[in-house]
């Protein structure tokens, strides 16, 4: 039997796919205006490894060794450890939930804690909320600017964006693009697939970001070029960025007066520019700011709201959620970037039980150390819903495993790239539990009427309801983003960028076949962790290709192996993401929105 379906992982494409019911072997919808008949390989690793060796009975610790139990012992210990916190306050429970997928029936599962009477839940991102915050700050209300527009640009500048490995169904629409004449940009920190997209390509310092961007737009209205449309504090924008030299801003950003001309030929030469910019730049402090730099950078050359230009970074995939559903969930939030500081923190009342749910936190949050201290404690009781026995599993008090998303029940999934609304249905039994069916056995136990599965077929039939969507394919429909910027553009205020010395600057991207680190765990092991410099910096420091090193930051040190690498930007020491160990770096700084900070790490390299 032909399933159709989609994939729900934490990725900007939200590919399109057929498989047969029970089968590993999937292949891109034909009828998806993006996936076009192929699907990356994150999607099919997942597949695949549903069909190999995975945990299917729950875990407890006991004697520092997770073993096997019984469903009935481990719905029980679950069962007795909520009943005994909800007895004292619901907030002495948190209940922290990532994007191990991005089913928008997720939200739902929030409903487990409101029929508890609240329980302290998580709040702030890991990923884009520092820019999507800055954007809101430019229009009122802003458009919607769809992939396939890219064909009519004449130029695409991809900032920090490394599609080619992130965004693989984007690739096709820019050499598209390329075939008809547009020029592609490429910005970065290091060198990557994107590179053998782009007609040229500049490397940059890591942090430097803002005030390449404050020195192009200063240049743009010093040429002669101003805004078209209504606006709002130009004068003000334009006195705050004059620190932005090109003698200061060749300084911070690493790049020659000949390099700054190149780009700035580029970004003003006729036609319409599409700026799409890349999401691990705005991890930290100004994030936002940063964002507005670069959106006004598009508003001063005349490229806002007009076919094929626009500045992209995410679309807002919270658009179809009605209102009233899963909504005032929670008694108390905390910061989800650094819930383990927080949790050794929590007071009035205290947690006593920790339940995290579609996430992994141990590889993935910053201040991960009290964390793992708080995990090697009895007090709090952590329990991991997850398919898989993540890096945060095996050091959970009891490990309960679920169902991954393509052996979910139906929902939906929507994009934050385009603007499809897909349904998502199982394509094989599941061995385990949903989440859904999983919570709605805890409250039977404790007394309680279900109310989260049935929560489902409502909540997807009110989604699909909105009158503005239009129908593409079978469970397939576009839905109805803002076609123009409407309001006036608001300019920010730009303070000077601090001095950039000699320290390097922790860079840790996603690999191209995993998702926020997933799977990406037993990396770590072996050989240890690899840290990467360029020739100048290796030099510098005296260090040299394959040889054993420390890293340490403000907050921790870890070891690993040395790369040199050719074409990586002054001032950076990169790693993927994800690998266990890595986060340890990291501290729990957080921006005003509680928004983390994971690309505002520097470090030290010696050797061992």
């Amino acid at each position: 039997m032909k399933i159709l379906s989609a994939c729900a992982f934490d990725c900007p494409d939200a590919c399109g796919f057929e498989a047969q019911w029970g089968s590993s072997q999937v292949r891109g919808r034909d009828d998806h205006p993006y996936t076009r008949g192929f699907v990356c390989r994150k999607l099919t690793k997942l597949l695949d490894a549903l069909e190999g060796p995975r945990p299917t009975q729950p875990m407890l610790r006991e004697g520092g060794v997770l073993n096997p139990i019984s469903w009935d012992r481990a719905l029980s210990i679950l069962a007795g450890r909520i009943e005994s916190a909800v007895k004292r306050d619901p907030r002495r429970i948190l209940w922290g939930t990532g994007s191990g997928n991005l089913l928008m029936t997720n939200c739902l599962l929030d409903l487990f804690s409101q029929r508890l009477g609240g329980f302290t839940g998580l709040a702030g991102s890991l990923c884009g909320g520092e820019g999507g915050h800055g954007l809101s700050l430019s229009y009122p209300v802003r458009r919607h600017v769809p992939p396939e527009e890219v064909l009519e640009s004449r130029r695409i500048l991809l900032w920090g964006r490394n599609v080619a490995e992130t965004n693989v169904h984007f690739v096709p629409l820019i050499a598209r693009a390329r075939a008809m004449g547009a020029k592609v940009g490429y910005l970065d920190v290091r060198p990557t697939r994107t590179h053998g997209l782009a007609d040229v390509a500049w490397t940059l310092r890591p942090g430097s970001d803002l005030a390449l961007g404050a020195f192009l737009c200063g240049e743009v209205l010093r040429g002669g070029g101003g805004p078209v449309g209504e606006f709002r504090g130009l004068e003000e924008f334009e006195g705050s960025i004059r620190w932005a030299t090109r003698q200061e801003v060749g300084r911070l950003t690493g790049l020659s007066s000949q390099e700054l001309d190149e780009i700035l030929q580029f970004v003003t030469s006729d036609g319409p520019l599409s700026l799409w910019a890349g999401w691990a730049m705005q991890r930290r402090q100004g994030g936002d700011l940063l964002m507005r730099v670069l959106d006004s950078l598009v508003f001063l050359l005349g490229s806002q709201g007009v076919p094929g230009g626009g500045m992209v970074f995410s679309a807002d995939d919270g658009a179809p959620f009605p209102p009233g559903f899963a909504e005032g969930c929670f008694s108390r939030l905390a910061p989800r970037p650094v819930v383990g500081p927080w949790l050794k923190g929590a007071q009035d009342p205290p947690v006593e039980l920790v339940i995290f749910s579609r996430c992994n936190p141990v590889t993935q949050t910053q201040g991960v150390e009290d964390l793992l201290e708080l995990m090697d404690r009895e007090d709090p009781f952590f329990v991991c819903l997850d398919w898989r026995l993540s890096a945060t599993a095996s050091r959970s008090h009891l490990f309960i495993p679920v169902a991954p998303f393509p052996e979910q029940p139906d929902g939906l999934v929507f994009s934050y790239w385009h603007d499809l609304l897909q349904v998502t249905r199982p394509v094989r039994r599941s061995p385990c539990p949903s989440e859904a069916d999983l919570l709605d056995s805890i409250l039977r136990m404790l007394g309680f009427d279900p109310c989260v599965r049935g929560s489902f077929e409502p909540f997807v039939r009110q989604v699909l309801s909105n009158p503005g969507l239009v129908p593409v394919a079978e469970g397939i429909w576009r839905f109805p983003h803002p076609d123009r910027n409407r309001g006036a553009f608001s300019f920010p205020l730009v303070p000077p960028v601090g001095p950039a010395g000699d320290s390097l600057t922790l860079v840790t991207p996603h690999r191209f076949d995993a998702v926020n680190g997933g799977g990406c765990e037993s990396w770590a092991e072996g050989d240890g962790l690899v840290f990467r410099l360029s020739p100048r910096e290796a030099s510098r420091l005296g260090l040299r290709d394959r040889q054993r090193v420390a890293v340490r930051s403000p907050w921790g040190e870890v070891r690993g192996v040395l790369r040199v690498e050719e074409g990586v930007a002054p001032g950076t020491c990169w790693t993927h993401s994800g690998q266990r160990g890595v986060n340890l770096l990291v501290g729990p700084q957080l921006t005003d929105r509680w928004n983390c900070c994971l690309s505002q790490v520097e470090v030290e390299l010696r050797p061992l």
